[in-house]
């Protein structure tokens, strides 16, 4: 089986584009797909094959559970500043990538 690795960057979805100076709002689903809304900087999110992906720090990879905590780079509206995400939200190290 091949190994997989992983860059730290988790898929989410724009909610809107062209907010107020410069940000833009988006969404970054986590385990349990419950939606964790936050405002970035234009420009903080990374295109990749049509989806965008926003970079977080990675805290803990659980192997097991096929999960990691990521820290997000801004306070979620929720209050939260990590989530659990799986590893198909996060974006896949492609070969000479």
């Amino acid at each position: 089986m091949p190994e997989v690795t992983y860059i730290s960057q988790v898929e989410c979805q724009v909610v809107i584009s062209h907010g107020m100076v410069d940000s833009q709002v988006i969404k970054v689903p986590d385990e349990e797909n419950r939606g964790h809304t936050l405002r970035v900087a234009q420009g903080s999110l990374v295109e990749h094959a049509g989806r965008s992906y926003l970079p977080v720090g990675l805290v803990h990879v659980d192997y097991k559970g096929r999960r990691a905590l990521v820290e997000l780079p801004e306070e979620a509206d929720s209050g939260t500043s990590r989530v659990w995400v799986p590893f198909a939200r996060l974006r896949r190290q492609e070969n000479g990538a």
